[in-house]
């Protein structure tokens, strides 16, 4: 009977006795105190992996602070700035604007004599409606002409034999109307070679000989044998068979001039069309680069405009529908010619400029791009480019602050606190020798003094000074501009120096067998071994707790029975009395 009552008996703590709870769970407890000190050892190496981690990425911005301030770094960003101003224009006015790059002259230059780039723009009779069908029939062309030509000018071909006119490959816009020139020269090992360069100096993406989808402004191989090469975009090129004749040419020194005419867009007009839908017509079309126009209807009047500015932009467009939208007279020419394409002209410092647009130019003056407002028609202006090293004082701030962050954490971690109770608080790295040399070692790298050319040796001597915290800061600010202006160069010697020793040293504790990173990885491996320790402890007590209640649990059942047996007993005694 017994037997039979242990082998139903739950396992689970709720159905023994209070007393027997307690017995176990006191026994467990006990029991546990191997896993108590493994999980304290889990959570202290947790604590330490978080240190050495943190000091990995304190390490990690400080290395990346000092490659920015050294000059042969490819992270280098202590450029000499530059910035500009505008003056002597009229109030409410802005005549110009511009941007400045490290490269740009100081000085002041005055800009005067400003007269606007601006583009063609024409537009067509009065008509009785813009919204409603004009009867008119046809195709005409705008932005270009019927079919695309090309052809050299008079003169020397200069190794280009021949061209012709070819059709565009797939998803290729075409080239711009206007003049090319064929660029060729020889490379180190004897190739020729050339590029198709615009008539503003700019090279133009093409086709890459040999392939079908790769277009490119580099210079390209010509075929031994010289042949035909495609460029993709409307333009193609003969280059002769005899590479004995070749000459080396470019822009400027005699290269081979193509004059080329895109071919327009192809505008169908039918006769439920209103000036409206033409101009919707006219504003979807596809155009060559360079070439695009826009439609506005203005009064009943449809006005057309090339969207680029410059008298190599000027307005192409045919077609007999046309002259029935009096736009051009039955000679050809435009009827109601509302502006004329020009090109923008102005002087600076008294030199004439002329240029095809009036924002974006890159190169009037070295070093600036220049913009021309709306309202510099006819004004002047002087635009002044001088030393502006804020940006080169934000490096140096972030070196700085990065700086700062490491040591301040070096020194809470290495340290030793005595407390108001007498007590000492100890950091998580206090005693570990090669942090506290860390320390020390980036104090003297910062303070010493270098022997190098230049008026500086040392960073006191721009007003950059370490204090006994170990933390750097600019005690003078006016040195450190004063330097930055006008010794920039001696400055980037001495942080040449500087930054390199301190990087030198740095780079020590941040590669991938560094101090630093073998902690990290000894604290993970010394983790996963206590956490497998911490499950296989688990696992144990709880198998040992489940022994526990079993044993309880029949002890329990052997109890019940025998007080069940006797209280049977004892009321078959009281029965036959």
């Amino acid at each position: 009977m017994a037997t039979s009552t242990s082998n139903s008996i739950s396992t689970s703590m709720s159905y023994l006795d209070s007393t027997y709870q307690s017995l176990i769970s006191n026994q467990i407890e006990l029991e546990r105190t191997p896993l108590t000190r493994l999980e304290t050892q889990k959570d202290e190496l947790d604590v330490m992996n978080a240190v050495y981690t943190d000091l990995k990425n304190f390490l990690d911005g400080l290395k990346s602070a000092t490659r920015s301030l050294v000059s042969t770094d490819a992270f280098y960003a202590l450029e000499e700035g530059r910035k500009v101003s505008v003056s002597d224009i009229e109030t409410g006015t802005t005549i110009i604007s511009a941007s400045v790059s490290s490269s740009a002259v100081a000085g002041s230059y005055d800009i005067g004599n400003i007269s606007l780039a601006k583009n063609d723009r024409v537009s067509s009779d009065a008509m009785e409606y813009s919204d409603q069908a004009l009867g008119f029939n046809g195709t005409f062309y705008i932005g270009g002409y019927e079919s695309r030509s090309a052809a050299i000018e008079s003169g020397d071909s200069n190794t280009v034999a021949s061209v012709s006119s070819s059709n565009l490959d797939i998803d290729q816009t075409e080239i711009a109307s206007g003049d090319y020139y064929i660029e060729t020269k020889q490379n180190s090992s004897g190739v020729w070679q050339f590029r198709v360069v615009d008539f503003e100096g700019n090279a133009v993406k093409i086709k890459q000989n040999g392939t079908d989808d790769t277009y490119t402004t580099n210079w390209q191989t010509i075929p031994d044998g010289g042949g035909e090469i495609d460029t993709g975009r409307g333009l193609t090129l003969n280059f002769g068979a005899d590479s004995g004749l070749y000459t080396a040419a470019t822009k400027d020194t005699g290269a081979t001039v193509v004059n080329y005419e895109a071919q327009g867009a192809a505008i169908n007009v039918t006769s439920d069309m209103s000036l409206a839908n033409i101009a919707t017509e006219i504003n979807s079309a596809t155009y060559a680069s360079g070439n695009e126009v826009s439609a506005t209807i203005i009064n009943k009047q449809l006005i057309i405009s090339t969207d680029k500015t410059g008298e190599d932009y000027k307005l192409v467009a045919s077609g007999d529908v046309l002259q029935n939208l009096g736009i051009t007279t039955a000679e050809g020419t435009f009827k109601n010619s509302l502006q004329q394409a020009k090109n923008a002209t102005f002087t600076v410092n008294d030199i004439a400029v002329e240029r095809s647009q009036n924002k974006g130019l890159t190169d009037v003056i070295a070093g600036v791009t220049l913009n021309l407002a709306s309202d510099a028609e006819g004004q002047s202006a002087t635009l002044n480019v001088s030393t502006d090293n804020s940006g080169a004082q934000t490096t140096i701030n972030s070196f700085i602050s990065s700086f700062n962050s490491l040591q301040t954490y070096l020194k809470t971690k290495t340290s030793v606190t005595k407390e108001d109770d007498g007590t000492y608080t100890r950091g998580a790295l206090a005693g570990d020798q090669t942090m506290v040399s860390l320390k020390n070692d980036l104090y003297s790298l910062f303070s010493k003094t270098y022997s190098i050319d230049g008026d500086y040796q040392s960073m006191a001597e721009i007003g950059i000074e370490i204090g006994e915290s170990g933390t750097i800061s600019i005690t003078d600010s006016t040195k450190l501009t004063s330097a930055l202006n006008n010794k920039f160069d001696d400055v980037v010697g001495l942080l040449d120096s500087v930054m390199s020793s301190i990087d030198a040293k740095v780079s020590r504790y941040t590669g991938t067998k560094s101090y630093v990173t073998q902690m990290i990885d000894s604290t993970e491996n010394q983790t996963e071994s206590v956490e497998s320790q911490i499950d296989t402890w688990n696992k144990r007590l709880d198998t040992r707790q489940e022994y526990l209640i079993n044993q309880y649990a029949q002890l329990q059942a052997t109890l019940e029975a025998m007080r069940l047996q006797s209280s049977l007993v004892s009321s078959l005694i009281n029965a036959s009395k």
